[in-house]
């Protein structure tokens, strides 16, 4: 039996998203055949096919733009339909905004399943005016209606997902495990209070002026 086919899509190859596609290509590398469409961007790693398993096919999406540029985003909604069709992809995984729009139209009605991943919808920027922020939720909404499963990451990505519409689904963002034992195995020998331990993690807010755009 042939493997699936798994095509990745994703314009904001880089930081938050970046280790996130890291961390899930981990998981889900040994049994699937999977192809990563990207961008690159000033926070994309300069050797970044290290970081994966070598089998992954990685594609570049020359024209793809953080922002709205019809005639960039025209041309790049041609580079990923020509991928989706050479490729033929069993799954079409996409991640961010800009890559979640053109995905969702590029399958040019071809039947094939879809997930799509905000990681932090745009029209929730608080850094723009309310006029950008009405016209992302416009797109977000006219793409809403294409046959696709929304992927929230937290509590309330998955909350404004339902506000789009009713094929979405929550999964929360995770961590590695084994990583984290290993960065935690040698707690134990430093004066710190085991029976009343707090972790406290920190990201850059994709709230704040340096967050993502469309």
């Amino acid at each position: 039996m042939s493997k699936k086919k798994i095509l990745h899509i994703v314009e904001a190859f880089g930081g938050g998203i970046y280790s996130f596609i890291v961390d899930l290509l981990k998981e889900t590398n040994e049994d699937k055949e999977i192809v990563v469409c990207y961008s690159r961007r000033k926070q994309t790693p300069e050797n970044f096919e290290k970081d994966f398993n070598k089998n992954i096919k990685f594609i570049e999406i020359k024209n793809f733009e953080r922002s709205i540029n019809l005639v960039k985003d025209l041309k790049a909604f041609f580079e990923v339909r020509n991928i989706i069709k050479q490729e033929k992809p069993d799954i079409i995984h996409l991640h961010s905004s800009k890559a979640g729009f053109i995905g969702r139209f590029a399958t040019n009605g071809k039947r094939i399943k879809m997930l799509y991943n905000p990681h932090g919808f745009s029209f929730l920027m608080q850094n723009t005016s309310i006029l950008k922020r009405k016209i992302y939720w416009i797109i977000e909404k006219i793409a809403s209606f294409r046959n696709c499963k929304i992927v929230g990451c937290s509590k309330g990505e998955y909350e404004e997902a339902l506000k789009l519409t009713s094929n979405a689904i929550r999964i929360d963002n995770g961590i590695d495990i084994d990583r984290l034992k290993e960065e935690t195995k040698d707690l134990n020998k430093k004066e710190i209070n085991l029976e009343n331990l707090k972790v406290c993690t920190i990201r850059k807010n994709w709230l704040s002026k340096k967050s993502r755009a469309f």
